[in-house]
């Protein structure tokens, strides 16, 4: 998305990858209607592929809802819940289990590169 941001603002030569997070925040409120755009294309590819593709959440989706909303008018996010077929309730054991396997919130190893990226971008 940085590059199409560049593109945008006439600087199709610059390195996406050397804008900071302030910079980058400008395009964004500069630029709504690109970073729209593009979040609804990748969206897109998202839902068909987890439509399509059972073992995404190692089961059929059979409903699903969704709202594109924006952070103080800059990046879009899309809450949405998730039906999936043949899961346990969660007020069973084994529905817990399930439920802890997909939803966790943990800092990964100091050695992974995934550990470098979150402490860069916590803001």
């Amino acid at each position: 998305m940085r590059k199409s941001l560049l593109i945008s603002d006439g600087r199709p030569m610059d390195n996406p990858q050397d804008l900071d997070i302030i910079a980058t925040q400008r395009l964004i409120e500069q630029y709504p209607i690109i970073v729209s755009r593009h979040f609804m294309y990748r969206f897109n590819a998202l839902m068909k592929f987890m439509l399509n593709n059972n073992q995404v959440l190692n089961n059929r989706i059979k409903d699903y809802w969704w709202r594109n909303e924006f952070q103080n008018r800059g990046s879009p996010h899309v809450p949405m819940v998730v039906w999936v077929e043949g899961k346990a309730s969660f007020d069973t054991e084994e529905g817990l289990q399930q439920l802890k396997k997909v939803c966790s919130c943990e800092l990964p190893p100091e050695t992974s590169k995934l550990h470098d990226l979150i402490k860069k971008n916590n803001y």
